[in-house]
């Protein structure tokens, strides 16, 4: 794989058992560049539920448990791709991940003592966040940037990446939510990304955006607890909405649950150092607390599913 500079540090890796990480037999995703996905235990709540959804994680002793979600975590890319055809600069930069999104998340994850679910690879191999048939799943084009590796593509090429890369993501999120599911607890979906300030030459003033789907109650309640106890440039659906596609994992795994759900944006040049990332996390701990002590009227849960592809 094409392990960047500026790539998370401290990725997780080998922690998981067979339930949160997808092993099977690839032929672009080898073993030696690791799990596609994982599912990152803060040290508070380290035990992974068994096959029954049984576990000792105090996470689910919670009245509003927690399941982090980062998409975009990292830059890596699979050995078998090589460097997609990109320069250094255009793998380290925002369009092929979201910088500070993980380390912010894995923060909140040992804050909240939460389980956090994040993708392995670079979303320009393929993005997670993404409907199956969007265009921009494996993007040829990346705001100006041209992605070599992913020109014509054939249709086999884009299932094994959709295979490989995007299905034991879902797996690792289903069986999280399973786990609490089964045990007639609704968790509340929050996933967590960066974005650049500066957009195709346009600045942008917003600093943190909360965004949702069709289901904006948590978003409500985040949006205005943000507003009301912080001095950051703060707005709803920016800088994207659903109307971009961005909200997919919501859509896709929280709302057929009606599970609380919600999407955090952060502009990434609050989170550039191990410093200003954890002064973000303890800002957002400190939102997510105060608005999870409230009734938050989550219905009860629907009955735990299978893993299936996006429709």
């Amino acid at each position: 794989m094409t392990d960047c500079a500026d790539s998370p540090s401290q990725l997780p890796t080998g922690r998981n058992g067979p339930n949160e990480t997808a092993h099977r037999q690839t032929t672009l995703v080898m073993l030696s560049d690791g799990p596609a996905a994982e599912v990152y235990r803060p040290r508070s709540n380290p035990h992974p539920p068994d096959d029954q959804g049984n576990t000792s994680s105090p996470q689910l002793t919670e009245r509003t448990p927690l399941i982090l979600v980062c998409e975009h975590a990292s830059n890596r890319i699979p050995h078998a791709l090589g460097d997609l055809g990109l320069t250094t600069a255009a793998r380290t930069s925002h369009v092929a991940w979201d910088p500070g999104a993980f380390d912010v998340a894995r923060y909140l994850a040992d804050d909240l003592a939460a389980p956090l679910v994040f993708s392995r690879f670079s979303r320009l191999v393929y993005d997670c966040n993404r409907h199956t048939q969007a265009p921009d799943a494996i993007p040829e084009i990346s705001e100006s940037i041209i992605i070599p590796g992913n020109m014509g593509l054939t249709p086999d090429q884009r299932e094994a990446r959709q295979q490989e890369i995007y299905q034991p993501f879902c797996a690792a999120l289903d069986h999280e939510i399973n786990a609490h599911l089964s045990r007639g607890i609704a968790p509340i979906i929050l996933t967590i990304h960066s974005f650049t300030p500066i957009y195709h030459g346009q600045r942008r003033n917003v600093q943190l955006g909360i965004v949702h789907d069709s289901d904006a109650r948590f978003a409500d309640v985040l949006l205005a607890c943000a507003v009301k106890t912080t001095e950051l440039t703060c707005a709803r659906n920016e800088p994207y909405s659903s109307a971009d596609g961005v909200t997919h994992t919501l859509r896709q795994h929280a709302v057929p649950h009606q599970l609380l759900n919600a999407m955090i944006e952060i502009r990434n040049d609050l989170i550039t150092s191990p410093a200003t990332m954890k002064r973000m996390a303890n800002l957002l701990t400190k939102i997510i607390k105060k608005v999870t002590s409230q009734d938050l009227q989550n219905p009860s849960p629907v009955k735990p599913f299978l893993h299936r592809s996006a429709s």
